[in-house]
């Protein structure tokens, strides 16, 4: 039991690692947290089930740059981390203002993370529409 404690417990720091990039607009340090084959799932209610893939560092570090480029002063807030070997599940709390509409807010969101040989393999994202133009 105490090797998989530890093995949960540093797939948890790594994604504790992870939002602290984002947090700090550090994409290089995002990167720093990645396979590099990661694949990054995204689905939100605008995908109407259609789902975003993004897979490699060059298209991870797009997707993190997209979304602080649309987004300014983002942040997720930690509301709870559950983990077992090579699987974190996160729900969060994603904030931010939109640059188009200056509009601020907060959404709730699930991120799960695959663990593999210390770094993240894979995120799968389940979250509201946070685009310009949701709401208005």
């Amino acid at each position: 039991l105490a090797g998989l404690a530890n093995s949960t417990g540093r797939d948890v720091a790594l994604v504790r690692k992870h939002y602290a990039a984002f947090n700090r607009d550090d994409v290089p340090g995002i990167i720093d947290t990645l396979d590099l084959d990661v694949e990054i799932v995204g689905s939100d209610e605008r995908a109407a089930g259609a789902r975003e893939r993004f897979r490699g560092h060059h298209d991870a570090a797009r997707f993190f740059a997209e979304i602080k480029e649309l987004v300014a002063d983002n942040e997720v807030v930690i509301l709870s981390l559950e983990a077992r070997p090579g699987r974190v599940e996160a729900s969060v709390r994603l904030r931010g203002t939109l640059r188009a509409t200056e509009r601020s807010g907060s959404l709730p969101a699930m991120h799960f993370f695959t663990i593999a040989d210390g770094l993240i393999a894979r995120i799968e994202t389940y979250r509201p529409d946070w685009r310009p133009g949701v709401g208005s």
